[in-house]
């Protein structure tokens, strides 16, 4: 029987919703394994497994590993990296900017726990000998630097930091302790209540900057 005109989109609609979701499961096996063993110790065969898929279909999709981990660093990056966190404090400013970002990444902790884990386990393989992502990472962290300076910065205008704060020193006294939390819950997520930690984290940067 002849697929008519009206149903030919229904089908590749079909098709583009199956092969969407094999991308998306593919990239997650992706971001568990490499927050599990590392980057160089996990293979695409390992990944297509993971996934539910034949190693073919990883080579057919992303042609080789690189490709899947630059494809893996964009929907990482685009769900937790800078630029969302900074979309995240709206209006905000200041300490008040900041406070929204540890929340939100409170938020993620609590909801999304595996995907944190998998875009900071990727962070920390850049200190590695992976050329494809050290630069892309240290590009987040320095975004992440001077993403928070400026909401310092205009906090100092708005009157809400403290005067004579150095809004630099701050986004990178803040930056640091970010990622110093992000450490010690990969190393150790049963001892370390990175929900809790943020919250002193948040209270520390309210008594040190907050403009009273």
């Amino acid at each position: 029987m002849a697929t008519s005109e009206t149903d030919a989109p229904v089908v590749e609609n079909g098709q583009t919703r199956r092969s969407n979701l094999s991308t998306l499961r593919l990239l997650e096996a992706s971001a568990a394994l490499i927050a599990e063993r590392g980057y160089e110790r996990t293979t695409l065969v390992e990944i297509g497994k993971r996934a539910g898929y034949s190693h073919g279909l990883v080579t057919r999709r992303f042609g080789n590993k690189a490709n899947l981990l630059n494809a893996l660093i964009d929907r990482m990056t685009a769900r937790y990296g800078t630029h969302r966190l900074m979309n995240s404090t709206g209006e905000l400013v200041g300490v008040e900017a900041v406070q929204k970002i540890l929340r939100t990444i409170q938020h993620e902790a609590e909801h999304s726990p595996s995907g944190l884990r998998g875009f900071w386990a990727l962070m920390f393989e850049a200190l590695k000998p992976v050329p494809e992502l050290r630069a892309h990472i240290a590009d987040i962290n320095e975004e992440l630097r001077a993403g928070v300076a400026e909401l310092m910065i205009a906090g100092l205008k708005a009157g809400q930091v403290r005067p004579g704060t150095d809004p630099h020193a701050a986004a990178n006294l803040i930056a640091s302790a970010m990622r110093g939390s992000a450490y010690f819950w990969m190393l150790d997520p049963e001892r370390y209540d990175i929900v809790s930690e943020l919250g002193n984290l948040s209270e520390q940067i309210e008594a040190a900057y907050r403009n009273r």
